[in-house]
Parts: C-alpha cells; structure tokens; sequence
C-alpha cells in the first residue's frame, strides 16, 4: 500500500458522520426497547416515514398535510415563546412583528409533545452499542441507520415544516402565505424580526429535542401491526372533557365567561348527556359549537385563533345578550329556539351578516345586523309555526313529537341553511 488512495480503496467509510444516542433501555411488554433524545436538526437528518413505496415498505397511513401544518403552527408558537422569555431575561425586546405572529398563534399556557415509536431497521448486533456504568447505552448509527417513524409522522413533518418556514424567513426575509401560521398580510421580515427568527431557527434545531422509543431489528410486518395497536387501540378523548380541560382556546374561554356571567345558574352541563326532560338546558360543548359558527363558521372550536376571535368578542356578546332575550328561551318545551340547531342557526345567520366575506354582505345597510338581533325578540318560535318544519321542498327538518314538541334533527349541518333562510324572511334581513 504506497499511496493515499490505495489506504481509501481498501478502507471503504460507511458514511462521514455517526449519529451518538444515549438510551436507557426499557422491557416494554416484552419487547426489549431504548428511550432516547435527540435534537430536532439531527432528528430530521436521520429519520425517515414508511408512508411511501417509493422511498421503502409502507408501514404507515398517507400524510394529512391540513394536520401537519396545524402541529407545524403549534410548534412555532412554542419557539417564539421560548426564544422571547431568553430575550427578555437578558432585557432585550420582542420585535412587535413577532408578537403579532405570537398572537395569531394564540398562545398556550404548555407546551410539549408525547415521544415518538421509531424502528432501526437493522439487527442490534449491527449497530454500535457500548453499555455505560451508568446503566445507559451510548448507541453509535451510521448515516443508513435510520430512525423509521411507526407512531408520529405528522409530528415529524410539523417539525418539518416549522424548520422550512424559519429558513425561508431568515434567507428570503418572506413569510409563508399561511394563514394557519402567520397574519394575513404580513409579507416582508424586517430588520429587527430577522435577527428573533435567526436566533429562534438555532434554538428550534439545536435546542429543541424529540424523545423517541426505538425498536431494533422488527420485521415490516411487526412494524405495521405496532402502528396498528398505537393507532386503533387508542380512545379519541370526549369533547365536553377536551374543552373543560382546554383553557387556552379563545372561543372556549369566551364560552365560560357565558356560563359565568350570562347563563343562569345550573343551566350549563360540562359532562354527559342533556335529554329533552333535563332541568339543564344545555352542554357546555354545544354551547361551545353554537361559538365555532358564530365567531368563525365551523363545526367546533379546534384551530380558532386569538386574532380572529378577541376583536369579535363585544359583537358576539350583543349576540347572546340579544338571544337571551328572546320569550322562553330556556324552556325547550314552548321554544324551537333552546334547541342547539336553532341557535346555531342564528349564529350562522349573524356571522354572514356581520364577517362574512362577498359582495352580497357589502350591499347591505351597516346596521343590518343590529336590526337582526333586534327583530330576533319578536320572531314566532313556538313548536306550532310551520315556518321552522319542512323546507322549500318540503323535506321535513326534524319530528313532531305527540307532545306538540317539534324537535329538530341532529344532522345540524344539513339544516342550518335551511333554517338561516327562514330566519332572514322572519326577520327581514
């Protein structure tokens, strides 16, 4: 061997880096696993999903990128909350850029995510592992060793995404036309903006870690039978306990202050079931989905911002002032309009009038939701108007009951149009 390639040509290198986890080792049901973490840069370098062919055996479902980029978004708002507390312990001030971004993120009181489950698809006699006195493993990886995400890709790809948002800030001084992540209409990063989001993508990637467990050596199919058990076995939590528990959620906590200061006493349920024959009139979910139409026209609470939601919140509150006020309403026995349908659609109705965008909202008066509320007080909601049982078609919207109820369905979404429409001829908006 006389030459310097002669020494390259017999010593061929596996790769230029090895990747160091310090684990502890875990017995895990019997499957023998380590639990380790990593910092968010090496992490993506070295990791990789099963979700397509292409790229290796599948062993994962396909990639909903509406729910990455919601994890992506709550990745960010952690970041610009711990890298603005180490700015202002050491006296220096958030750019307001950055606290406008901050504040469309709505932000939370924790943050955190649950460890991912990742597969070494190599047998543990092929990795380079050194038992410590400590009791820990300090585990060597090769560049080809990945970590194969089984439970958490679309963490992954929210990790993903918030690096590629902080490095198209800090390189093209844009900012991604999310609106999920970022203000309409904040386009440029200035001066001072640009210096937060250069020391936040050096906190997110060096700073910030991923605990995984990692399995060694599993087959694909064991693989996609662990995905399976992580996935079916898990129990969705009820949407009366998630928003009792939520109290950074803008709507919800608008919601509550109802419940305090407006709703009688006794009248709100957070748990179980309100029947028809219940001296509650209402769960606080349903209240709380009557709020998802009113301030942002959806189905439920999940993803409402802070700066959308806190400048709607005096004309929202003229809202339930105006709703309250409307004869029996609490008393579903003598009004259609304590039924959780009915109130979403008025809600629905307010919002058009008030934030909807479209020309036809433009043409109308300025004071036509104000009318609308005002008129709401004189509308006929008894179980006996037929203006509130079928629609144009004909097509009945719920059951008349032998009590003289009439109770709408529970396919709300289906009937709320219908019910918006004979709203505004009732009252003329």
């Amino acid at each position: 061997m006389s030459t310097l390639a002669d020494l390259v040509k017999d010593n061929k290198p596996t790769g230029h880096r090895l990747i160091e986890l310090f684990c502890r080792p875990s017995n895990n049901l019997g499957s023998y696993t380590l639990t380790t973490s990593v910092d968010v840069g090496t992490f993506l370098n070295q990791s990789l999903v099963g979700n397509d062919a292409a790229a290796g055996h599948v062993t994962q479902r396909p990639l909903n990128m509406a729910h990455a980029t919601g994890m992506a978004a709550f990745n960010l708002s952690a970041l610009v909350n711990y890298t603005a507390r180490d700015l202002e312990a050491n006296d220096a001030k958030v750019p307001d850029e950055v606290l406008e971004v901050f504040a469309h993120l709505s932000p939370k009181s924790y943050y955190a995510w649950a460890p991912l489950v990742c597969s070494v698809r190599s047998d543990f006699s092929q990795v380079l592992a050194t038992r410590m006195t400590s009791g820990e493993y300090s585990i060597k990886l090769r560049p080809d060793q990945l970590l194969w995400v089984v439970d958490g890709q679309h963490r992954r790809k929210g990790l993903e995404l918030t690096r590629d948002w902080l490095v198209k800030m800090t390189t093209e001084r844009k900012y991604p036309r999310l609106k999920d992540a970022f203000p309409v209409g904040l386009k440029s990063v200035g001066d001072d903006a640009l210096v937060f989001w250069r020391k936040a993508l050096e906190k997110f990637t060096a700073e910030f870690s991923v605990t995984t467990e990692v399995h060694f050596g599993m087959t694909i199919d064991q693989e996609r039978q662990l995905f399976y058990f992580l996935n079916d076995l898990s129990r969705t939590v009820p949407s009366a306990i998630s928003q009792a528990f939520d109290q950074d959620n803008a709507i919800n906590v608008f919601t509550r202050s109802l419940v305090t200061d407006l709703f009688p006493e006794g009248s709100i349920s957070e748990s179980g079931q309100v029947n028809w024959d219940d001296k509650e009139w209402m769960r606080l979910d349903s209240v709380n989905a009557i709020n998802a139409r009113l301030f942002v026209n959806k189905g439920s609470i999940d993803g409402a911002k802070a700066s959308v939601v806190n400048p709607r919140v005096a004309d929202a509150l003229a809202f339930w002032t105006a709703v309250v006020q409307i004869p029996n309403i609490m008393d579903r026995t003598k009004c259609v309009a304590a039924q959780p349908a009915m109130i979403k659609a008025i809600a629905k109705t307010y919002y058009d009038l008030m934030w909807a965008r479209g020309s036809g909202r433009k043409a109308l008066p300025a004071d036509t939701s104000e009318k609308f509320l005002t008129a709401l007080s004189t509308v006929d909601f008894s179980h006996s108007n037929p203006v509130w049982h079928a629609s144009a078609s004909g097509k009945s919207l719920g059951v008349k009951h032998a009590d003289g109820t009439f109770r709408f369905s529970p396919t709300h979404n289906e009937i709320i149009p219908v019910l918006e429409t004979a709203l505004r001829a009732a009252t003329g908006a």
